[in-house]
């Protein structure tokens, strides 16, 4: 049979859609039309683009996958809060994190906020700053140099 993984955050998951409308579900059921086809969902509320290269490197090890489709969305560049930036512990992503820090010492990543430690006076003004740090990550040198190290790793390790 035909394997497509879907790889990706909150969006790629289908937060908010029911579960048969989800993308994965949609397209397996479409491709099944025309060919024996399973789909494998790997989407995660607040992952990036790193966190595409852990996956994409750990299901390759024990699937022979045919197509990954990796919907990308504008807060895909933002990571999760130091420390916890390769939360898979991919080696892959753990030497991209590495090589762009070493490369921008002076400057921290943009993150996600942990929301554990937000009360609830202060979620609109996190969630203002999220807003604006989303839009800022794709500029930001840290957060563009891992994405664009995960985007080549991810072509590297697909073919």
């Amino acid at each position: 049979s035909y394997k497509v993984a879907v790889v990706g955050d909150s969006f790629a998951w289908g937060q908010g859609v029911k579960e048969s409308d989800r993308l994965s579900e949609v397209l397996e059921r479409k491709l099944n039309q025309t060919r024996k086809t399973k789909v494998f969902s790997l989407g995660l509320q607040a992952e990036s683009i790193l966190d595409a290269v852990a996956k994409i490197e750990a299901i390759s090890k024990s699937e022979s996958i045919d197509l990954f489709v990796i919907p990308a969305v504008q807060n895909d560049a933002l990571l999760l809060d130091e420390g916890r930036y390769n939360r898979y512990h991919s080696p892959a992503a753990q030497n991209i994190v590495d090589d762009c820090l070493t490369k921008y010492p002076d400057q921290k990543p943009l993150t996600y906020p942990n929301w554990l430690n937000v009360s609830p006076d202060q979620v609109e003004a996190v969630t203002q700053k999220l807003d604006e740090d989303t839009s800022a990550a794709w500029t930001t040198q840290p957060n563009t140099c891992i994405a664009e190290a995960s985007l080549t790793k991810i072509r590297e390790i697909t073919q």
